[in-house]
């Protein structure tokens, strides 16, 4: 049931699962009598991770959140500080965080480990890729020594 998506240009990320099988898997969980091993098993998803995360993301937003969105958002630093807070002052799994602000749970995990290793000043928005040309110091090439 993965959903082959051909990605030529390179602008969206191609996505594993489509949108109606998400929505389809979270409806039947949510309907009862089925667990996440059966539905995993039955739709041939190997995580059930990844079924337990849609379905926290539909309960707190609704299912029309399981839909992806092809578009590039900026947080900033304030949010990216609340996420961390929350995780750690709720004792609240990463996941659960991710379906309460309505982000990736890889986000999350990402911004608490910047976190651990720099400290809060590594959450800042930072300028991406290389600097414009002509911005480059020149190196000075070092002059041979004669000897004496």
């Amino acid at each position: 049931m993965l959903d082959k998506k051909s990605n030529d240009c390179g602008a969206f990320p191609v996505t594993k699962y489509s949108n109606e099988l998400k929505a389809k898997v979270v409806s039947e969980y949510l309907k009862g009598g089925i667990g996440y091993r059966e539905l995993s098993v039955r739709y041939g998803i190997p995580s059930r991770a990844n079924i337990r995360t849609w379905v926290n993301q539909a309960r707190t937003h609704g299912i029309e959140s399981l839909k992806v969105k092809h578009n590039t958002t900026t947080y900033s630093q304030t949010f990216k500080i609340t996420v961390v807070e929350y995780v750690h002052t709720h004792q609240v799994s990463r996941v659960r965080a991710a379906a309460h602000f309505g982000i990736s749970p890889s986000q999350v995990n990402s911004w608490i480990r910047i976190v651990k290793d720099q400290g809060v000043t590594g959450l800042r928005a930072q300028r991406k890729g290389r600097p414009p040309m002509g911005k480059h110091k020149q190196i000075k090439p070092i002059k041979k020594l004669e000897p004496t």
